[in-house]
């Protein structure tokens, strides 16, 4: 299992892309982005982070994120608010495109690519 490197520093802001399964453009829905919306307000109760920015594209979404000063764990975050839509678009929305064989052994829904993108901000 690859060992992935990524920058935990607390309170620090951070630039993300995540994409959907195979670029699938499953967010030009209005209902698909309502469900999204929502996974944002439900994490965000749960674990606090500011979202500074927020770019969604029809098959991508690009966000900027400060976190807690004592906080830097965006994983779970990210983790999170893609279970929450992943549940809720299947129930409401189906599974779409048949799933490949890979995530249909490891019983994955394939609606999001299984990582995410993250670089620091700087300055």
């Amino acid at each position: 299992m690859p060992n992935y490197r990524r920058s935990q520093i607390p309170g620090g802001g951070c630039f993300f892309t995540v994409v959907a399964s195979h670029r699938l453009p499953i967010l030009t829905a209005d209902q698909s982005r309502a469900i999204l919306r929502q996974a944002f307000i439900e994490v965000r109760a749960k674990y606090p982070f500011n979202l500074d920015a927020i770019c969604l594209l029809p098959e991508h979404i690009h966000s900027i994120w400060t976190l807690p000063e004592q906080d830097s764990n965006y994983s779970l975050r990210w983790k999170e608010i893609k279970r929450l839509f992943t549940r809720n678009y299947l129930t409401r929305v189906g599974p779409g495109e048949p799933r490949s064989a890979s995530p249909q052994v490891l019983g994955e829904a394939e609606i999001w690519q299984r990582r995410f993108w993250e670089h620091s901000i700087r300055s």
